[in-house]
Order: C-alpha cells, then structure tokens, then sequence
C-alpha cells in the first residue's frame, strides 16, 4: 500500500489548496501522473467506487486492490469533502496505462481533456456583425467576405492564447465601477475577454460558433465615454508654422517638397521654409471623400476646404483601438458613444481550439524552473 499512501499524501496537499478535480495517475512507472481539473463530483458509497473500478480495471484486479476493504472504504470517505475523483488505484498497476475514473462518464470519454477556468488556449476566431461582414479574425479569410468598416487585420495572424475565465472571475471583472476609458477593455480585447468565457468546457480541436455581447460599463458618469466632433470642418489651404513645432511633430527638419500629413483628410507639402516659420501647402480635390467617420463633401470657399461629413446615427466607428457608435447627429455635430467595446451590437463568432495548456501544469512547471 506504498503507492496508497503517497495518493494519500498527495490529495492531502491538494486539500490543503482546496482543489476540486480529478486525478490521472500511471502506477507502472511507480509514481503519481499529471494532475489534471475536471468536474466536481461526489463519491457517495463504496459500491459505487467498486463498480467504477471494475469497468476500468477489470474484476481480478479490483480484487487484488482492495485486499484490506475497510481502508479502502476509510480513504474514499475521506475524500468527499473535497470531491476529488480518485482514479484507479493499485489494481491498474499491471495494465501500465493511464485510467480516469468519473462519475457518469464512460472511461473513454472521461480521457477527453475540458477547458478549465485558470487554463490557457490558443485558438482562431472569426467574427461577423449582425449584416454578416467580418469584424475581426485572427486569420486571413476569403475575398468573398465582405468586411465591416471596423475590421482591421491583425499584425500577427495565427493563434490567439487567451486564459480561460469562470463565471465567477467574469463577475468580479465586470461589477468595477468608474473604470479610466484608457483602461476600458478595447475591440479586440473584448473579444479576448469575452471569447475567454466561452471556451470553458470546449476541448482541444472543438468548434463552436458563439454569440458576444460587451459588457456595458458601470459608471455614475456615462458621459465620461462620449466624443463630440464637429460635422463641418473648415481647413485653410495654406498653413504657417514654427520650425521648432514642425520638427516636434515629424521628428525630423523641413525641406521643400517634403510631404506632411498631420490630418489624413487634408495632407500637404511643405512649399516654403524661413528662418522661423514653415509653410504648408495643402491640396484636396473636391468630391466625394471617404473618411473614419462616414462619407464627406469637400468643396473649395476661398482660401480654404469645407468638409460636411455625413454622418450617420448609428453607424460604427473605429478610432485606433476603439470601437463606439454614432448616437447623435445635428446640423454642426455629431456625438460618439464609447461605452460599450461593440458598439452596442453583438458579434457572431467561429472559434475553434489549437492547443490548450493545464492552468495546473503551468502553475507546476514555473514552480519547478
């Protein structure tokens, strides 16, 4: 009962941190395998732990197991405050393979290794809006696809290690109040955060399709995430600035020609340098423009442009990391509400699963480094 008595020791450890979940063990190599999470269970009586046993292990070597039945009955009733499932003990020694023993399960199943809250997995997602254009994808996908004006390509395609999040993490992570908008959880990391929550029980290859929503912000003071800009913009053609504020914005000096693009919608040239002052020529052509926050009118008053953006209630912009929606539109201004990462709108994902690494290996394998 060697082997009994070193489990024995180690559920205790595992008591003593309060872990709940099942343990994989390999006696032909004399020691305790890989501790792995799974569901909680109790075992109630020693019959059930016998039957259990015997469908793994087989009737003969239950019986060589279970020599001394009043210990056995002692350590399993011992376990149950802790729920651990204790895997097939000393009778399996002569298969020489890993068993897992769970309750409701068939053995073949319960090898099956679940996402666990605390564990980390590398997965590929692909997300469409509610019209069906893609938003955000950790791979390049077909041409066929219509994006969404807020999709932009990663910088890194492939995989995506996220941790996986219990529910009551999630709960704890979404009741703080007041948070900064620069610490707001942007687009693609709500995605993260929100995908992290919903792998829980999925398994190495599995795929799913998943509806996000964002969280809403709690806040006393919902104005904090509104933008106001204005809807008609005036840009003079020529613009005069100090050579010192010139070579603070571009990091560099300036030479005739060279080109400056302060604002993408209205780019320039530098047309003239004095001894202070640097001159900007800048050049639109009138029309019809695409811009970050919709279609645009840009006609020529004089010596300067006239913008009149068309904005659009609802609409969807993306700002750097962010994503809000346009809630307001009067004749000078419209309003962009940042408080929800989507936008207020939900997100159809296709995740699937790489690889998946035990929160409790990791925890292990830096304790062992």
């Amino acid at each position: 009962m060697d082997k009994m008595k070193r489990l024995s020791e180690t559920i205790r450890t595992l008591m003593e941190g309060e872990f709940s979940g099942y343990i994989k063990i390999n006696f032909s190599q004399g020691s305790l395998g890989r501790i792995e999470k799974s569901e909680e269970f109790e075992i109630t009586n020693i019959a059930a732990a016998d039957t259990a046993m015997k469908q793994v292990c087989g009737e003969k070597d239950v019986q060589h197991a279970l020599r001394d039945r009043k210990e056995m009955q002692i350590v399993l009733q011992w376990l149950l405050p802790v729920t651990v499932c204790v895997l097939t003990m000393a009778g399996c020694a002569a298969t020489g393979t890993h068993q897992v023993l769970q309750a409701g399960h068939s053995p073949a199943a319960a090898t099956e290794r679940l996402i666990q809250p605390g564990d980390a997995a590398s997965i590929h997602y692909l997300c469409r809006l509610q019209s069906g254009e893609v938003a955000a994808s950790t791979d390049p996908f077909s041409d066929s696809l219509p994006k969404a004006s807020i999709y932009e390509k990663r910088g890194d395609t492939g995989p995506l290690a996220i941790p996986a999040i219990g529910s009551e993490d999630a709960k704890r992570i979404e009741a703080v109040e007041d948070v900064p908008i620069v610490q707001m959880r942007f687009f693609d990391a709500e995605i993260a955060y929100q995908l992290g929550k919903a792998i829980v029980g999925m398994k190495e290859g599995g795929k799913r399709t998943v509806e996000l929503k964002a969280a809403e912000p709690i806040s006393k003071n919902p104005g904090k995430y509104l933008a106001s800009l204005n809807r008609i913009r005036i840009q003079p053609k020529n613009v005069v600035m100090p050579k010192h504020t010139y070579e603070y914005l571009t990091k560099h000096a300036p030479e005739v020609g060279q080109a400056y693009t302060h604002d993408p919608d209205f780019p320039g040239t530098v047309e003239s340098i004095s001894v202070q002052d640097v001159t900007i020529r800048i050049s639109v052509t009138p029309g019809i423009k695409q811009t970050l926050f919709g279609p645009a009118m840009i006609s020529e008053q004089g010596d300067n442009y006239k913008m009149d953006i068309d904005a659009r209630k609802g609409a969807l912009i993306r700002s750097a990391d962010m994503v809000g929606r346009i809630s307001d539109v009067d004749d000078k201004a419209f309003t962009i509400d940042f408080a929800n990462a989507f936008g207020g709108q939900a997100l159809m994902c296709d995740v699937s699963v790489e690889k998946i690494q035990d929160a409790n290996l990791m925890t292990s394998e830096s304790g062992t480094r």
